[in-house]
């Protein structure tokens, strides 16, 4: 099962007999996603006369799932708008067991963050943004001010690990040195009592609850394209020291490799289960093996004025189980079509590194939006995987 949680703590539940769509979307994007989906499949069968027709090309098995993924986002399409932020009344859902893969988008409103639990047990956080200051992208504090970002991850992750009896984090992955993936320092933060470091956003987590596996785009060094000085990024290697020195490990993110991150518990119960490291600073997984590719130019080449920015080193993973596909990757501009191209957005980068007006970040990586995009790979002519099997919509509400 997979349960991908999405801002204002939406979630779309995936196991091997249904889809059950908790609550309905409520922004208008979201909604056309899933009608998007549906008229993708149509316009791959234009040569059918009508439904009846195109419906007998398929088992009477798919032919009921295309019908209730119709009517379902036919409703969907429909159905009133819930403002953004609105609240509700909670419901339970099934807690994590063995088997299951929960994916959370957790908004705070002041950063990004994802917790996940895999089949096994193994748990990893992507990221831990903390913003004080309101940017045009943030929202106000959810579920409020009473506590920092970071404080609120760890609290949120803490109540989530007891299903699999787990009381630390195995992986922090941090996709790149910016402040809302990181966290911010302002003068009044707090100082953690094990080191020299103010607590925000991944320090928030980790003085809360212990972290065992630093990996990011950069350690040790820290110097590509050039050497981090901005406060949060120092506050951020001083914080990783201590860690280190009191006995968790860091790492550079090995791109290409499939191995650095991985079950911990039990892995040979789930062998379609892994992670791959597509990228990150402008070096990119070639699709075989474990090969890479170089995308930037050398540093040598350029001046400074036309170096790679923040967002365009970010790490990209794919974390796959079974037929099931999940991309992340930071801040990284352009598109990857959701992983299925992940040398593309290296490669637009390095054409643009020239022009620093169009070598900016011109969209954020939408995590939610790969499954849509796996249903559309599955309904254009595709076999549809299991787990898309059957499809129910119910009612759900903040949990």
């Amino acid at each position: 099962m997979c349960i991908v949680r999405t801002p204002d703590f939406r979630h779309i539940q995936v196991d091997s007999r249904q889809i059950s769509i908790r609550r309905p979307f409520t922004e208008p994007f979201l909604k056309l996603a899933l009608v998007g989906v549906v008229c993708v499949f149509a316009a791959n069968h234009t040569s059918h006369a009508d439904e009846s027709s195109m419906m007998n090309t398929f088992s009477p098995s798919r032919r009921c799932f295309i019908r209730k993924l119709m009517a379902t986002s036919a409703s969907l399409s429909i159905s009133p708008l819930v403002p953004w932020g609105a609240s509700a009344a909670s419901v339970a859902y099934e807690p994590w067991k063995p088997g299951m893969l929960d994916v959370h988008h957790i908004s705070t409103g002041c950063g990004n963050s994802t917790l996940i639990l895999c089949p096994d047990g193994t748990t990893m956080m992507v990221d831990a943004g903390a913003i004080y200051v309101p940017l045009e992208y943030t929202i106000a504090p959810k579920p409020d001010n009473s506590r920092r970002p970071g404080e609120w991850l760890a609290r949120y992750a803490m109540r989530h690990l007891r299903a699999a009896d787990c009381k630390e984090i195995d992986y922090f992955v941090l996709t790149h040195f910016h402040a809302d993936h990181m966290g911010e320092v302002t003068p009044e933060l707090p100082r953690s009592r094990y080191g020299d470091y103010h607590l925000t956003g991944v320090s928030d987590v980790a003085e809360i609850l212990p972290i065992r596996r630093f990996i990011d785009r950069n350690y040790p060094s820290y110097d590509y394209p050039l050497p981090l000085n901005d406060a949060h990024q120092t506050n951020y290697i001083r914080f990783i020291q201590e860690q280190v020195r009191r006995g968790a490990s860091a790492q550079r993110i090995q791109v290409g490799s499939s191995k650095q991150i991985s079950l911990l518990r039990n892995p040979e119960a789930y062998p379609s289960f892994s992670v791959r490291n597509l990228g990150a600073n402008g070096e990119v997984w070639s699709g075989t093996s474990d090969t890479t590719k170089h995308q930037f130019p050398d540093l040598t080449s350029l001046s400074r004025n036309d170096y790679p920015t923040e967002n365009m080193c970010s790490l990209a993973l794919r974390l796959s189980y079974g037929q099931f596909d999940y991309y992340t990757g930071g801040d990284l501009s352009n598109s990857t079509d959701y992983a299925m191209r992940p040398g593309a957005i290296l490669k637009l980068q390095s054409r643009r590194l020239p022009d620093r007006s169009r070598s900016r970040s011109r969209s954020r990586s939408s995590t939610i939006m790969a499954m849509p995009t796996r249903m559309d790979r599955a309904l254009s002519g595709r076999s549809v995987p299991r787990c898309f099997s059957s499809w129910r919509g119910t009612q759900s509400t903040r949990p």
